[in-house]
């Protein structure tokens, strides 16, 4: 009797070697595990460049802060002066320009004192600026309480003691060294400018040299620096008085709006592209154009 085929030897040897084929071709196909990604780092955003201050443009308020400061500064200049007798005929022109043209630009319950403190200057009535300008907040001075010094001959005011440019020079270094304000600053080298009396060359130095500031752009760039500022406006104020306003003379009425402009600047009372400014500029250009 033979014996069954699962009993043959045969048999045993051909399910082990289908058993090892199977096992190669199943752990060929064994699924591999997916790779899991490493999450990738979030590259920090470039930063904005920090954008720069822009400057303010100045309000309405502080416009009109900066009118009133400029109209009491010109009748306190106006008060100084005539009470020391040494305001000329061009200076008080000047200063009455001045107050007439920011008077109109003053808005406000005090607008019609300020005009009558401009006619009040304008017509030389002393008592009445005195009153009108501690009447607006003006700030208290020697020569607010004191009477005019009627032993001076205001006419020829301009006729004092020659300094020499090593003078004015030195008065002037005095001034920048002062611990006072721009303002300060600027009515004390006015005053020293009315008061020098420069020869016809020095005269021509300074004519040529406060166009040559303009032309260039140069003049009003730099407000802080207050030797330039300060100098500029002393030359500007000796060329402008050196001239009679009848004449009607180019180089008077260019040296005229450059003070304006340097003075008022330097001040911080306007900006450099302020329409103030710009307007003066216009009338600058046509004065040169009309220059020989």
């Amino acid at each position: 009797m033979k014996k069954p085929f699962y009993k043959q030897v045969w048999f045993w040897v051909v399910v082990v070697v289908l058993g090892g084929i199977i096992g190669l071709f199943t752990e060929d196909k064994t699924p591999e595990e997916p790779a899991i990604a490493e999450p990738q780092k979030e590259q920090a955003k470039p930063t904005e460049p920090e954008k720069k201050e822009e400057a303010k443009e100045p309000t309405e308020e502080e416009w009109q802060k900066s009118y009133r400061e400029i109209a009491l500064g010109e009748a306190q200049a106006y008060i100084e002066l005539t009470v020391k007798g040494t305001i000329t005929p061009e200076n008080h022109e000047s200063r009455t320009g001045v107050l007439l043209q920011y008077s109109e630009k003053i808005t406000g319950e005090d607008k019609e004192d300020f005009k009558k403190l401009a006619e009040a200057v304008k017509s030389d009535n002393l008592a009445e600026a005195k009153r009108l300008y501690t009447t607006l907040g003006g700030e208290d001075f020697e020569e607010l309480n004191k009477d005019p010094d009627v032993s001076a001959d205001k006419t020829n005011a301009g006729n004092e003691v020659e300094e020499t440019a090593s003078d004015w020079k030195a008065s002037l270094a005095e001034i920048i060294k002062e611990d006072s304000s721009p303002t300060e600053k600027a009515d004390a080298v006015e005053l020293l400018a009315r008061d020098y009396n420069p020869g016809d060359e020095e005269l021509k130095e300074f004519e040529k040299y406060i166009v040559k500031e303009f032309r260039t752009g140069k003049y009003l760039q730099d407000p802080e620096n207050a030797e330039y500022m300060l100098s500029n406006l002393f030359k500007s104020v000796v060329v402008e008085r050196s001239y009679d306003d009848s004449e009607n003379e180019p180089i008077d009425k260019f040296a005229f709006d450059f003070y304006q402009n340097t003075k008022y600047v330097y001040r911080g009372a306007d900006a450099p592209d302020s329409d103030d400014v710009k307007e003066n500029e216009a009338q600058m250009n046509k004065a040169l154009s009309d220059i020989k």
